[in-house]
């Protein structure tokens, strides 16, 4: 979490020294000030360091307007004389920065597996298939079926979520084709969230299916492909799944996979499974 502060411009940005500068400058000056500041910002690193999730960067966002104030009050004393000089100190403080930046969008505009994924299975698999998937930003982007979506919409709207709205639009909109969607059920605790309410909340506006027991219950419930994501639920991550992983590996045909490659294509690990139609 400190290491993300001190980095908040960019790694090998002097943007981290300035903060200390600028801190200093404003406690010496304006003490009220200082403490707008730098409280704020005090707090945020205090509320990450005690959460296991803390490290990710982008929780710190909201600290940035607060650092970046006080690096500009660290680099307000008296500049170089020399334009080089002042060109490099401006160079060390912003170009980091840039730089990151710049690979991380060449890499979100590599091709992606999830992409990939879905463009197989709507070659393969029939429109109307039920199929079992993981969360949604890490799965490929399938098409919904209308008849789901109608569902879906009317038991949202008498339930009195707002996603009735969304469910409708969809289905006023639709393309045609699509399948039905299912979802993995995932407990709060394997989705690292600290508010299992606002998990079952979640998971009562969508079609979701337990599947802790194992393989029967998404069998039941008529699912004939199951997609597993690497950004999702696995084995290692979510041992409450583990009967259901076993028996999916065990007798369920694996009949796609996607892997990304390092500089040629981005995103998770993707595994598409035929289940048998009976055990």
């Amino acid at each position: 979490v400190a290491g993300n502060a001190w980095g908040f411009a960019g790694l090998g940005s002097l943007a981290g020294l300035a903060v200390l500068a600028g801190a200093w400058r404003l406690l010496r000056r304006d003490a009220r000030l200082a403490a707008l500041l730098l409280l704020p910002a005090a707090g945020y690193l205090a509320v990450l360091a005690a959460n296991p999730d803390g490290g990710w960067p982008r929780y710190l966002f909201g600290a940035f307007p607060a650092l970046a104030l006080l690096a500009s009050e660290g680099l307000a004393f008296p500049k170089p004389r020399k334009a080089l000089l002042t060109a490099l100190l401006a160079a060390t403080l912003v170009l980091p920065g840039l730089w990151q930046s710049a690979a991380m969008d060449a890499r979100m505009r590599e091709p992606d597996t999830r992409r990939a994924a879905q463009d197989w299975i709507e070659a393969h698999v029939p429109a109307g298939a039920t199929l079992l998937v993981d969360e949604p930003n890490a799965e490929p982007r399938l098409v919904m079926e209308k008849a789901e979506l109608e569902e879906l919409a009317a038991r949202t709207k008498r339930s009195g979520s707002p996603r009735w709205r969304l469910y409708e639009g969809m289905a006023r909109g639709h393309p045609g084709g699509g399948y039905r969607l299912l979802l993995l059920r995932r407990s709060a605790r394997d989705l690292g969230t600290f508010h299992p309410k606002q998990v079952d909340i979640s998971q009562a506006d969508q079609e979701t299916v337990d599947v802790s027991s194992g393989l029967d219950a998404a069998l039941r419930a008529g699912v004939s492909y199951v997609v597993t994501s690497s950004f999702g639920a696995t084995p290692e991550h979510s041992p409450e799944l583990s009967a259901f992983f076993d028996e999916l590996y065990r007798e369920g045909r694996l009949v796609a996979a996607f892997a990304p490659q390092p500089g040629r294509t981005a995103g998770p690990v993707l595994r598409v499974f035929q289940l048998p139609r009976s055990r």
